[in-house]
């Protein structure tokens, strides 16, 4: 979890974030910290490769809204080689810190006079509807962004059914808030919502767009991964059975902590390992633990690798499935020049 660096209460009550003051100081805290320094490469490839996959023009102007430090500004400008590509956070620190670090690409303040000298045929979002203080004031930013022909991608958090997570938090009486528009008890305290599918196609709709395509990923073996990537104290409390919903609710519950924990525990070995082996000079007990637990690593360092293997193995064949963690959602008005014709489903 991210640490709240303002003093501000951590959810279930995320009240204060949806003004704008308050959000503002709390990102700008955020971001003066290294918040989303970088991403995972396996992730920023996913992008580029969603990004590539879009039939978009050969040319044209693409911001990235809400940008934060800038790192998949640079993936866009990568996905993108022959366009113009800029980046506009609300955080004076992001800005700053994203002009520091990618001098090549342009960036700006999302300020009300600046939006109104921009309009772009692509319009990209990471991860930013789920954190807006204002939702439909957001919305409306994005349209008066867009050229009348542009088309949009919004990667967020997915509140469809179905997903590793969602069916874990089913199983608690706390687990989806419909009061905090069906957030997650988990979420990090800057999320403020969780939208399925339908809650955005519908926005979308609102202003002359049609879902053009949607892609999923981490229905099952993608959530294991970062799951048990995660400090064990926040797999503990993920799976509480003090809040379970009854009694077969509880049982699951313990099910998922045991074996959930058991392979993050594996999979930390790893890099404990790795830590020690790379000590210089070793002391005996260091050559000594080397020795009698190498099968140990190669066991985690297996799993590791199976796990991330499973997951790409889930990207390429079940994309399409809506029950994923995280949705790539791409909306367009009319037909894009690389995209088939609709097919009717029997």
């Amino acid at each position: 979890m991210t640490p709240d660096p303002i003093g501000l209460a951590t959810c279930p009550s995320c009240d204060d974030l949806r003004r704008k003051d308050v959000s503002t100081r709390f990102y700008e805290a955020r971001f003066a910290s290294g918040y989303v320094d970088e991403w995972p490469l396996e992730k920023k490839q996913r992008i580029e490769e969603v990004i590539r996959s879009l039939g978009l023009p050969a040319s044209g102007t693409a911001l990235d809204y809400g940008c934060g430090n800038g790192v998949l500004t640079e993936v866009l400008q990568k996905a993108l080689p022959n366009w113009t590509i800029e980046g506009g956070d609300l955080s004076e620190t992001a800005v700053a810190n994203s002009s520091a670090r990618h001098p090549c690409l342009h960036f700006y303040l999302l300020t009300e006079g600046h939006i109104r000298l921009h309009t772009y045929d692509f319009v990209f979002t990471h991860h930013v509807l789920e954190h807006v203080y204002d939702l439909d004031r957001a919305w409306k930013e994005l349209m008066g962004l867009l050229k009348p022909t542009g088309s949009m991608l919004h990667i967020l958090p997915c509140g469809n059914h179905g997903s590793l997570e969602h069916r874990l938090c089913a199983l608690r009486t706390d687990g989806v808030n419909p009061q905090q528009d069906n957030r997650f008890f988990f979420e990090d305290e800057g999320h403020l919502r969780r939208l399925s599918t339908d809650d955005v196609t519908r926005k979308a709709e609102g202003d002359g767009f049609r879902l053009a395509r949607a892609y999923y990923a981490n229905q099952y073996y993608g959530a294991i991964d970062w799951l048990t990537a995660t400090p064990h104290e926040f797999l503990l409390r993920l799976t509480d059975g003090t809040h379970a919903t009854d009694g077969w609710a509880r049982a699951k519950l313990g099910w998922f902590r045991w074996s959930l924990g058991l392979i993050g525990r594996v999979r930390r070995f790893r890099s404990e390992y790795e830590r020690i082996r790379k000590k210089s000079p070793k002391a005996v007990k260091h050559s000594a633990f080397l020795i009698g637990t190498w099968w140990i690593f190669v066991l985690s360092d297996g799993l590791n690798r199976l796990l991330k293997g499973l997951t790409a193995l889930e990207w390429k064949s079940r994309k399409a499935q809506r029950n994923g963690s995280e949705m790539y959602l791409h909306f367009s008005r009319g037909r894009l020049q690389d995209e088939p014709p609709p097919r009717c489903e029997p």
